[in-house]
C-alpha cells in the first residue's frame, strides 16, 4: 500500500499574541489528488458549548469571538478576548467516521499578558531594581504557566488546570503586593 493513498488529518494551534484570535493551521496530510468534501471543524471553547464554524482545508483560519458564537454577532457589540484554559477541537471530512482528528490544548495567552504587565510593574514602575524575591515569584509563575502547557500536551487536563489556576492565583497575590 503507497502512502500516496493516506490521509492524516491534523489541527495546529497557532499563537496569534492576541487575546482577541485564535489561529487555527490545517497541516493534514492529504493523499495525491483526493477531493476534500465537507470539511467541518467543530470547537468547545472552556466554558462554552459546542460550535460548528466554517473552515477551509490546508489553509490557516483566525477565529474570533463573534466568529466563535462568544459575543453578539453584530459588529457594533465588539470583540470579547478568548478564554485561557482547555479548548477541544474536532476536525473531520466526508466520510466523517473515516477522517477525524480530535485535538486538546491549552490557550495561555491571557495570564501570559497578565505575567507581562507584572514584569513591567516590576521593572519600570517601581524605579527600583528587581530584587531576588519578585524575580523569583515571577519565575516561579511562569515555570507554572510552561508546567500547564506541558501537561495539557501530555493529556493532564486537570493537572494543567490545576497548574494554571495556580499561576493566576500567585499572579494577583504578586500584584496585589506590589508598589
Amino acid at each position: 500500500m503507497s502512502n500516496n493513498n493516506i490521509v492524516n488529518l491534523d489541527i495546529l494551534p497557532i499563537d496569534t499574541h492576541d487575546v482577541y484570535t485564535l489561529g487555527l493551521a490545517d497541516i493534514s496530510h492529504y493523499a495525491q489528488g483526493i477531493t476534500i468534501v465537507d470539511p467541518t471543524l467543530q470547537i468547545w471553547p472552556p466554558g462554552y458549548d459546542k460550535v460548528t464554524i466554517p473552515f477551509t482545508a490546508k489553509n490557516v483560519t483566525i477565529y474570533n469571538s463573534n466568529l466563535l458564537g462568544l459575543s453578539c454577532a453584530d459588529e457594533d457589540c465588539g470583540l470579547v478576548p478568548l478564554p485561557d484554559g482547555i479548548w477541544k477541537i474536532k476536525y473531520s471530512i466526508s466520510p466523517h467516521f473515516q477522517y477525524v482528528v480530535d485535538k486538546t490544548f491549552i490557550r495561555t495567552v491571557k495570564i501570559e499578558q497578565i505575567w507581562g504587565e507584572a514584569f513591567l510593574s516590576v521593572d519600570l514602575f517601581c524605579n527600583s531594581r528587581v530584587d531576588a524575591k519578585s524575580k523569583a515569584e515571577l519565575d516561579e509563575v511562569w515555570f507554572l504557566i510552561q508546567g500547564a502547557i506541558a501537561e495539557a500536551n501530555r493529556c493532564n487536563d486537570s493537572e494543567a488546570m490545576n497548574k494554571y489556576r495556580l499561576a493566576m492565583s500567585m499572579l494577583k497575590v504578586f500584584k496585589k503586593n506590589q508598589c
